[in-house]
């Protein structure tokens, strides 16, 4: 993947500069948001080469104004515009956080359930994980009430799939004869 490797250099890049500001946090934080935006435009507004040098120029400084059009996130946004990469920016968002994880020694983990879980059960489900990885662990809960029942967690890029969902569907297939 190109555009995943360009993302993943420009974000390596970023993180470095906002390092050595002490500005990590503040960076991510503002990357999060201008991710966001352009993630809720419109396929093919910012595809390479739709917007014209002059356009991207004026884009990338609209853009850096609100964060400090002479800070280096504001720069680095304009660089972006300038080289038509404005797409690849909700990318380089995320090889950014992976980034932090690393240093700050911490480890993403997703925790899907078909409704509310309190925080005893959040926090038996870290414990549990915590077990089998090093680092420290950010938990994000998301529910899915297609889950029925049950959890699915993922950590580290593997899927701990143990949803109703998943086992119906299971013995739906064992009962067919399909396993």
């Amino acid at each position: 993947m190109i555009a995943g490797s360009v993302a993943r250099r420009y974000a390596k890049a970023l993180y470095e500069l906002a390092a050595e500001e002490g500005a990590v946090a503040d960076t991510a934080a503002a990357l999060s948001e201008l991710s966001s935006a352009i993630q809720s435009l419109a396929d093919g507004v910012l595809a390479p080469g739709v917007l014209d040098g002059d356009a991207r120029r004026k884009l990338g400084s609209a853009m850096a104004a609100p964060i400090g059009a002479d800070s280096t996130l504001g720069k680095f946004v304009r660089l972006l515009a300038e080289r038509d990469r404005l797409l690849i920016l909700p990318a380089i968002y995320e090889w950014f956080v992976r980034i932090e994880d690393r240093e700050a020694g911490r480890v993403r983990l997703t925790l899907k359930a078909a409704t509310a879980l309190d925080q005893n059960q959040v926090d038996a489900v870290v414990a549990a994980f915590g077990k089998v990885t090093d680092g420290k662990i950010a938990a994000a809960v998301e529910i899915d009430p297609d889950l029925l029942g049950g959890a699915l967690v993922e950590l580290e890029g593997r899927v701990f799939d143990g949803s109703v969902k998943t086992r119906l569907t299971r013995l739906a297939a064992r009962m067919a004869g399909d396993s």
